[in-house]
């Protein structure tokens, strides 16, 4: 049996939970794979967030449903955790990822890795799920915006 070591919304010790730096710090700490949330914005782009609302993990309020991309990026997602980021991953200004983000700094690993996801499309009570398949990714990552079945797969 082999153990493998999955990041929990990337290095959250380390840093904010789903910023860049968290995911980039849990592949330089050697993470067999990493966890994400994944929700809908109010223009259809999927951003990972754990929560429903931005009040805990930002500076601002709302139902991330109820928001745009660009009211997202307009919050601070990493100075609630406290930790200085270092310049190699990145400023506070783009820490917020989306999907095809999260991709693109996993595929800078040079290894392969494991994902598994959830989807929520709004509030807790109303919510709805999404886990990819488990295979070798074989989409463009910055051609995503809600993934086409069978577009793109994620190794087990």
């Amino acid at each position: 049996m082999t153990v493998q070591i999955y990041a929990h919304r990337g290095s959250s010790a380390a840093f904010a939970e789903h910023t860049r730096a968290a995911y980039l710090q849990a592949l330089a700490d050697g993470a067999d794979g990493v966890e994400c949330d994944l929700h809908l914005t109010a223009d259809g782009e999927l951003v990972l967030l754990h929560d429903d609302d931005v009040a805990r993990t930002s500076n601002g309020t709302g139902l991330v449903a109820e928001l745009t991309l660009k009211q997202l990026r307009a919050l601070d997602f990493n100075s609630w955790h406290g930790a200085v980021i270092p310049p190699e991953f990145g400023t506070i200004a783009n820490q917020l990822l989306t999907l095809p983000e999260l991709l693109e700094v996993l595929s800078t690993a040079g290894r392969p890795l494991a994902w598994p996801s959830s989807l929520s499309s709004g509030p807790r009570s109303n919510r709805s799920w999404w886990t990819p398949p488990s295979k070798p990714c074989a989409g463009t990552a910055g051609s995503l915006k809600t993934p086409p079945p069978g577009t793109c797969t994620f190794p087990s």
